[in-house]
């Protein structure tokens, strides 16, 4: 079942008005990086960003400055389902995952923490 918490729009993202700038040009201008890293600190709204502009980049209906919200491909972004968006985050090995730990193996427990909370605290997910 495909769970969303609604798509996440730049419009979502309080401040942040010089980077959503950035990166809506640059793919209004066909330029954007294979790689990009946001970082900042905890509440800056740097995950929620980075959801944004992966839901923007795959939207089959963007609009001048956001994603529609409302296609498929927006529907698949906000459930976090959508199979040309990755997630790649931190894990541990613990009790009820022993071995190596991939991000992978813990998928389905990273889409909840992130459905709940859009704009998370990084550490209450190593907790």
């Amino acid at each position: 079942m495909l769970a969303i918490f609604g798509s996440m729009q730049f419009k979502e993202i309080p401040g942040q008005h010089e980077i959503k700038a950035r990166l809506i040009q640059s793919v209004k201008t066909n330029r954007v990086s294979h790689a990009l890293l946001l970082s900042g600190t905890v509440g800056s709204g740097n995950y929620a960003l980075a959801l944004a502009f992966a839901q923007y980049l795959q939207c089959q209906n963007p609009s001048d400055g956001d994603s529609c919200g409302v296609c498929p491909s927006c529907h698949q972004s906000a459930g976090l389902v959508h199979p040309d968006i990755h997630f790649v985050f931190p894990v541990a090995r613990t009790t009820s995952n022993p071995g190596e730990p991939a991000s992978d193996d813990l998928i389905e427990e990273w889409r909840k923490f992130i459905i709940a909370d859009p704009f998370p605290v990084l550490e209450e997910w190593y907790g």
